[in-house]
């Protein structure tokens, strides 16, 4: 398995089924600096790739559901451990997660629609 990489080069996961969408977060983040970003649409992929590699960041879809959200976030920071998962939410899902995500303390969230404004914000504060 390859490590965790150091902090000023971090490694990033991208994981949503929107492969528009993923092609668009990869290249912000290659474009904002970070050199060590890869991209998974499913869980089954997502899983196959932190068993060969410790992410440091793992950028999450949350699904349709805050449940399945935290199912799925819980799974990828049990087996990378080290790993910081960030939640991506719809607009409309925010008062659920925000409640949800109080209560547990466990992920931080943000919005799909303002990823550009929050993102390298998420990444910049968790380093």
């Amino acid at each position: 398995m390859i490590t965790m990489h150091t902090w000023q080069h971090p490694r990033i996961l991208i994981v949503d089924p929107d492969m528009d969408f993923r092609a668009e977060l990869y290249n912000f983040l290659l474009s904002a600096g970070y050199e060590y970003v890869e991209a998974a649409e499913s869980l089954h992929q997502t899983l196959s790739k932190i068993s060969q590699v410790a992410f440091d960041f793992v950028v999450l879809d949350a699904g349709a559901t805050v449940q399945q959200g935290l199912e799925r976030a819980t799974r990828i920071a049990d087996l990378n451990a080290s790993a910081k998962v960030i939640l991506m939410i719809r607009d409309e899902d925010y008062h659920a997660w925000h409640t949800a995500c109080v209560q547990s303390g466990a992920f931080p969230v943000m919005l799909k629609t303002t990823f550009a404004h929050n993102l390298l914000y998420l990444l910049e504060e968790e380093l």
